[in-house]
């Protein structure tokens, strides 16, 4: 038998809106994704937000433009973006940009993104910060 993981509330909520996202897929268009490659996708992303590590996790997943890419409905949005908001909640007006301080355009560890302004994202390309814990 297996031991219930606790789940704070934080996290019940974060789960809850990719169970909302989930829901949202299938509704848009029920016989593509009937398959199990949205709910890969999806349990990839909780997965990365329970992990506990500083390397980079790199999403396996469809890309475009160098990112990794997820469809939501008729939307596609940013992996990173998606965990970003999931891990960071949404965007300030002032910092839109969904940061990599890895500089690797596929990785969606919630450690190495944070919302950065233009000018921030920009110099984060130049000069990484760095994640020695």
């Amino acid at each position: 038998m297996r031991t219930p993981i606790l789940l704070s509330d934080d996290t019940r909520r974060k789960l809850a809106f990719i169970d909302e996202i989930r829901l949202t897929m299938r509704a848009a268009s029920p016989r593509r994704h009937a398959g199990r490659r949205p709910r890969h996708k999806l349990a990839f992303i909780a997965d990365t937000l329970r992990a506990d590590t500083n390397d980079c996790i790199v999403w396996p997943f469809g890309r475009a433009g160098g990112y990794g890419q997820l469809r939501i409905g008729d939307t596609r949005i940013g992996a990173h973006r998606a965990v970003c908001r999931l891990a960071h909640g949404k965007p300030p007006a002032d910092q839109p940009y969904a940061a990599h301080g890895c500089n690797n355009k596929l990785c969606i560890n919630p450690r190495h993104l944070r919302w950065a302004s233009h000018a921030e994202n920009l110099r984060d390309t130049y000069h990484p910060p760095r994640y020695d814990l």
